[in-house]
């Protein structure tokens, strides 16, 4: 297919698929968070409240609960996974308020292990089904379960199975399912789908780029574009401590379980991290890379700076503001209208090319989109971390 032509499809693929783009946070606010504020400005504040509460299928956006009104969310946050060192797991989700307030009582203390076969949890697919419980699924090398979190009884429960294995790129949208792509141990280079909260799931296809005598595809980033488009980017095969990585993007059909190439990353790279936002000049859709290993860097640290930002509109790649330090194996999260990078491995004190004083951080930086920078919050993770996954909670219990 000719460049051209392989643009114009790539274009048409993402504009035609849907008309409702699935930006995150508080950046796509539900209509219907309208009829709240005509509420509050008859003076029913208890009603609109109740109802900006009572979530996602309701008035509002459960992923902020906010309608743009509620300042008495706690923002809580749930982590999942991750290590603080390499040989020291996290094996029991954890709670922390993102705005420093106190957690409810049920939240604040030392959570049950999720279960006795977890040795380890690295980068799990992490969300909040239909019935308001988080679900987690996969992040363990040769194990393939999704475990049901009960808030009120503190425990977890198998509610289906996956591929398995870990370093699996993943994403999800409510409207569309999980979606988790790649994997090691097992090696994998499927993308499989699940649309009922992680009981079973559908295979798509497998990422069609990488060296044949390699089965694996570990850590590319998915990003759910719309209820009919997924993105990969990057990725790695290879050897540990020698692999290599990769620049390649593409759109997933996610009807057809076609492939459609975009244009290369600059900075080939894994165990990155992708996040859609909308630019605040343009009002067009990005999504901003930040991080990731990439092992074959002459003369530069393994550990990546450089954040670059793919626009989707015109499908076009430009470098961004570095990120504070080289950074690899990071969480994210969606926040109000942009997302926060929170622990990975932060290479505090890096001075040359190995980068061998990079080591597991609590900080937590916050992207500011209007001007291309970055915030270090003053609230930290409860303990340092890498490998972590994370999302907003809201009345579990």
């Amino acid at each position: 297919m000719e460049p051209l032509h392989e643009v114009f499809v790539v274009a048409l693929l993402i504009c035609a698929a849907s008309g409702h783009h699935f930006l995150r946070g508080c950046q796509d606010v539900d209509p219907k968070c309208a009829l709240l504020d005509e509420m509050r400005a008859a003076g029913d504040t208890a009603e609109a409240q109740r109802m900006c509460d009572a979530g996602t299928d309701h008035y509002c956006s459960k992923t902020c609960n906010k309608c743009g009104q509620n300042t008495d969310s706690q923002n809580v946050v749930m982590l999942v996974g991750g290590r603080k060192n390499k040989n020291d797991y996290y094996l029991n989700p954890s709670f922390f308020s993102l705005n420093g307030s106190s957690l409810p009582a049920c939240l604040d203390s030392t959570k049950n292990d999720i279960h006795p076969s977890l040795s380890e949890t690295r980068t799990p697919a992490l969300f909040i089904n239909q019935d308001g419980n988080p679900v987690m699924c996969v992040g363990h090398q040769d194990l393939d379960e999704c475990f049901e979190y009960d808030a009120s009884s503190d425990s977890w429960s198998i509610i289906g199975e996956t591929s398995g294995g870990y370093a699996r790129g993943w994403d999800y949208f409510e409207d569309v399912g999980l979606i988790i792509a790649g994997g090691y141990k097992p090696d994998l280079q499927t993308v499989e789908m699940s649309t009922d909260g992680g009981q079973t799931f559908e295979y798509l296809a497998d990422i069609p780029y990488g060296r044949p005598t390699y089965d694996e595809r570990i850590g590319p980033c998915v990003v759910i574009l719309d209820n009919n488009t997924a993105f990969v980017a990057g990725g790695a095969d290879g050897r540990q401590e020698d692999r290599f990585s990769y620049c390649a993007t593409y759109f997933l059909d996610l009807t057809t379980k076609a492939w459609t190439p975009g244009p290369n990353m600059t900075h080939c790279r894994f165990y990155h991290t992708c996040n859609m936002i909308l630019n605040e000049t343009s009002g067009q859709r990005e999504i901003v890379v930040v991080g990731g290993f990439d092992q074959q860097r002459q003369d530069h640290c393994k550990y990546i700076q450089e954040v670059e930002i793919f626009n989707l509109d015109t499908l076009q790649w430009r470098n961004a503001t570095d990120f504070p330090k080289p950074i690899a194996r990071q969480g994210t999260l969606y926040f109000e209208d942009t997302f926060l990078i929170l622990g990975g491995d932060r290479c505090t004190d890096c001075t040359d090319c190995s980068c061998t004083s990079c080591a597991s951080t609590k900080s937590i930086h916050q992207y500011n989109k209007g001007d291309d920078t970055w915030t270090q919050l003053a609230v930290k993770l409860p303990e340092k971390m890498y490998l972590q996954s994370a999302m907003f909670v809201e009345n579990l219990c």
